[in-house]
Order: C-alpha cells, then structure tokens, then sequence
C-alpha cells in the first residue's frame, strides 16, 4: 500500500497514495491524489488535492482546488480554488476562494468564515459558540478580523437554513433566515420563514 506520512518540518511533492496523514508541519508540491488524507499539524499545498476522504483537524492551506467525496473540517481551512464535495461537515474556520459544491452542506463556524458561494442541496450554516478561555484564544489569529459571520456573494439550494451569515443573494425551494443574518435578496420558491431582527432587504416568491 502506497502511504505518506509526515512529520516534524518536512518538504514533500504530490502524486498518488492510498493513505496520507500529516502531524508535523509540511509543505507539498504538485497535485496530490489519495484515498484517505488526515491532516493533524500544518500543511500547505501547493497543487489540487483529489481524494475519497479528507478529515482536516489541524491548519491545511491549499493553493488550487480541492475534490472529495466526503470532507470534514475540525480546524482551519483556507482553499483558494472551488471545494467540490459530496458531504461537506466543517466545524473551525475556513475561507474558500471559490465556491462550494456539495449535496450535503452542514457548518458550524467559529468566526471569520466564508466562501465566494455555497451550493447543494440541504445547507444548514450556523455559528458554534465557544467558551471565554477559547474565544481569547481564537483572537490571536488573524482570521478573527475577517467579522464574525460567514460571508458569501450567493447560497444557493433546495433546504436552506443559515444563521450569522452576510450574503448578497440566497436562493433555495425553502429557505429559513436566522438570527444575526444580513442578506441583500432572497428568492424562494415554496416557503420564507424570516427570524425577528434578521436584515433582508428584499424577498421574491419565484414562479410568480
């Protein structure tokens, strides 16, 4: 079985491996595909990451786009293409440059987030509350300055339900607006439910 494993300070190039798993600190050149990447430390790459499984629990940082059938996020993200996903279950911070594409979007940011766009099918977007000791924590990265809701130009899908997210345009079948939202238009199709204290500027029924 083709395995990478990386640890301490460590300089490696892309290619194919079954298993891939970061504790150290490593900068990746090229495109890397894999089965399964488990990223613990610092990663950057430098390429498109493909694989069928990606678990993000340390700090990964990646220069193009990122492809994976299931992806899940417990730490800090930064990728500067398009995320495309099946499953898409981000609990930390990222930023997408991009978009993100995934039938199944559930994310649970702590400060500083977003995305060009997000689009899929069920998207649920809410805010994880954190303790006193881990939000004075948090306020040393620089991320924390990005604002602390999630930011994107558009959400786009079937079942919508977002809270703490600034957004220009969201547009699903059912959509539900929650607390501490700021959105310029929402275009709905079956129902609109709208939190009180939730800023839209504007609604429009579609098939109308």
């Amino acid at each position: 079985m083709n395995v990478m494993k990386l640890s301490g300070v460590t300089y490696a190039n892309g290619g194919t491996y079954e298993n891939v798993k970061v504790e150290g600190v490593a900068n990746i050149n090229g495109d890397m595909n894999c089965a399964e990447m488990r990223v613990q430390g610092v990663s950057n790459f430098s390429g498109n990451i493909q694989c069928t499984n990606m678990d993000i629990g340390g700090t990964c940082k990646v220069k193009g786009n990122v492809k994976s059938e299931i992806c899940r996020l417990s730490g800090l993200l930064t990728v500067e293409g398009d995320l495309e996903t099946d499953t898409f279950n981000g609990s930390g911070s990222f930023q997408v440059g991009g978009s993100i594409n995934a039938e199944d979007v559930d994310i649970k940011f702590v400060y500083g987030s977003g995305a060009g766009e997000v689009c899929g099918e069920n998207i649920k977007i809410w805010k994880e509350s954190v303790s006193g000791a881990v939000d004075f924590i948090l306020d040393l990265i620089p991320w924390r300055h990005k604002g602390k809701n999630f930011r994107c130009n558009l959400i786009e899908g079937d079942t919508i339900n977002i809270e703490n997210v600034e957004a220009d345009v969201v547009r699903g079948k059912t959509v539900m607006i929650g607390p501490e939202c700021r959105i310029d238009l929402v275009e709905y199709h079956d129902a609109l439910n709208i939190y009180p204290g939730a800023s839209v500027k504007k609604t429009v029924k579609l098939g109308e």
